[in-house]
């Protein structure tokens, strides 16, 4: 279908009132917005500004929580290096590079044993967050695997490494521009998190065809006690 051509909270508006125990599953129902086969466009410019107006109208349907407040930070990682908390290459040391007006450029790295060309990037945050959903836009160039290495998802560093959402397997791997990840809702409050994207991995050795790929937007959206500030 044709993507709107205004802002989701663009005048003129309309107010709903909704029960707290629908908002999950109305966020939910949304992520179909996030979906390159929802838009018929043929421009990516404007299949990017579909998606990012998506995002906005997720993180309009805030969800409820007693003692606890809604927050949602997000930015153009190409214009902004740390749109929202403090960001860093990591954990595994030379796995992605931030390149200005790029965004942050896979590189190739051994983390594990693992050779893999990719972004892993340590999101550290000044509270404790409860995550609705964490969104990344990102390019493709699907490079060569020597096995089915899980190589795109996010993690909780403070609890294990445990994996916030579905993590994508090399095997499932797409390439494309403008493509979109979404965690959905994490339960558990975290103050450390690690997203990771790779094009190729090889056991022991660099792989044969490394690929390319880059973050290139991200948003999150979520419940932390008090305030939030994106900075």
């Amino acid at each position: 279908m044709e993507p709107p051509q205004v802002d989701p909270d663009a005048t003129p508006t309309i107010s709903v009132t909704v029960s707290c125990a629908w908002l999950p599953y109305i966020r939910g129902s949304l992520q179909q917005l996030l979906l390159q086969t929802t838009w018929k466009v043929d421009n990516p410019a404007d299949l990017l500004l579909a998606q990012q107006r998506a995002f906005n109208l997720i993180d309009l349907f805030q969800e409820c929580s007693e003692g606890l407040e809604p927050f949602a930070c997000g930015g153009d990682l190409r214009d902004n290096s740390a749109p929202f908390g403090a960001w860093s290459i990591g954990p595994c040391t030379g796995l992605g590079a931030y390149v200005p007006l790029a965004g942050y450029q896979s590189q190739i790295a051994d983390c594990g044993g693992v050779h893999y060309n990719g972004v892993n990037v340590h999101i550290a945050f000044s509270k404790p967050v409860t995550i609705s959903d964490l969104i990344v836009t990102y390019d493709m160039n699907k490079g060569s695997f020597d096995g089915n290495y899980n190589i795109l998802g996010a993690q909780d560093l403070d609890h294990g490494s445990a994996e916030i959402g579905h993590h994508v397997n090399s095997d499932d791997l797409v390439d494309g521009t403008g493509l979109i990840w979404s965690s959905g809702p994490y339960a558990t409050a975290t103050q450390n998190i690690r997203f990771y994207v790779c094009a190729a991995a090889r056991a022991g050795a660099d792989p044969g065809t490394p690929g390319l790929c880059y973050m290139l937007v991200a948003s999150i959206s979520g419940e932390v006690v008090g305030t939030y500030d994106c900075s």
